[in-house]
């Protein structure tokens, strides 16, 4: 399987009801694609606020996944909404077939129960259940054999049906701004995206010179992360590793339109490949990011609405760089590093070769 397959199947899987027999074999499909026969790479500095955080993470063995709100980049796991864009196009849908808005705004405001009295609220139902949302008509013979039920003859039927369809059209140019707040709160799905997203960020080399510089801060170390070690762990942790995916560097990222997604709700048309679709969609912006990152070479754990805390035991490896050897820090590192037998590398610069070499720490 490559991976734009295995993408795609996670996107449209329900992971967490996934029986065990197909995690594992997602998980096999994984191991396959991470480069380096299963081994992902994380930078880490000595000056960071938070090496603490990190030291205790790498001790009792779990990885702590930040919320992407955390990120430097504003930018990074938001939806790429153009809503200018998205205004524009509804604004002119709202135009030419207004009575699309009618289901959004039955279902989602308090706008007619105010306007209801007596049975106007069961009558209401009955234009909603009867309103062909395709061409703005009325199914006058359904609706009427409805009211009957409300002991409503076909001849009044029809002078409601019309009251209705005049309170209708008055309610949706009155309340045209409340529409436009309604669309305006969707445009929020964006933030609470990035809140809810949990983004662990590993990269694919651990000799890349410009990674080192950035992200360790010329004074740190880099963490070898094994999947194949995971193979031993439970099965509800390779369910959550199963969402470690690359990320795509595009020039330019791709629109996530709310007006496909509010359209498609006012046709009622929300199936579940609708909802797959848009699973897919968000999947697919939380693993884009702008061409001018592609030296990260990044792979990234994505977890929702979930605690930031993964106990999954796949550390093989600290590599330290030599100037950091000498931090207070150091010592520590090296110090869990042993207790846990994982393999200690040193990065030294190597003047005879005139490049940086990786040796075994004595």
């Amino acid at each position: 399987m490559d991976y734009a397959s295995y993408k795609e199947k996670i996107a449209r899987e329900n992971i967490d009801s996934m029986p065990e027999y197909k995690v594992n074999k997602y998980f096999d499909n994984l191991l396959e694609l991470i480069p380096n026969g299963g081994k992902l790479y994380k930078y880490r500095s000595f000056k960071s606020d938070k090496i603490e955080l990190y030291l205790k993470a790498l001790k009792d063995k779990y990885l702590w996944i930040p919320s992407a709100s955390e990120m430097d980049d504003i930018m990074d796991s938001t939806l790429n909404i153009k809503l200018e864009s998205d205004f524009s196009e509804l604004e002119m849908l709202f135009r030419e077939k207004p009575y699309l808005f009618i289901v959004l705004l039955y279902k989602k405001t308090e706008i007619f129960k105010k306007a209801n009295t007596k049975d106007y609220k069961k009558l209401y139902d009955v234009y909603i259940k009867n309103l062909d949302i395709k061409n703005g008509t009325i199914n006058t013979s359904a609706a009427a054999a409805a009211f009957k039920k409300y002991g409503i003859n076909t001849e009044e039927a029809s002078e409601r049906i019309k009251t209705i369809n005049d309170k209708m059209k008055v309610a949706l140019e009155e309340n045209k701004d409340s529409l436009i707040k309604m669309i305006d709160d969707f445009s929020a799905i964006s933030t609470n995206n990035r809140e809810s997203t949990n983004i662990f960020s590993m990269c694919e080399t651990f000799d890349n010179d410009f990674l080192w510089d950035i992200y360790s801060e010329k004074n740190g170390f880099c963490i070898e992360y094994d999947f194949n070690k995971a193979r031993t762990l439970s099965t509800g942790i390779k369910r959550k590793l199963l969402m470690t995916l690359k990320v795509e560097y595009l020039d330019n990222l791709k629109r996530f339109s709310i007006y496909s997604f509010l359209e498609k709700m006012m046709e009622n048309d929300v199936d579940d490949d609708f909802k797959d679709e848009q699973k897919r969609l968000i999947m697919e912006q939380v693993t884009s990011k702008k061409k001018c990152y592609i030296s990260e070479q990044e792979w990234r754990i994505i977890q929702y609405k979930t605690d930031h805390m993964m106990y999954a035991d796949i550390v093989s490896s600290i590599i330290i760089d030599e100037k950091g050897l000498d931090d207070p820090w150091a010592k520590d590192l090296i110090n869990i590093a042993r207790e846990n037998n994982l393999k200690i590398l040193v990065r030294r610069f190597s003047r005879y070769n005139n490049e940086y070499i990786y040796k075994s720490y004595y």
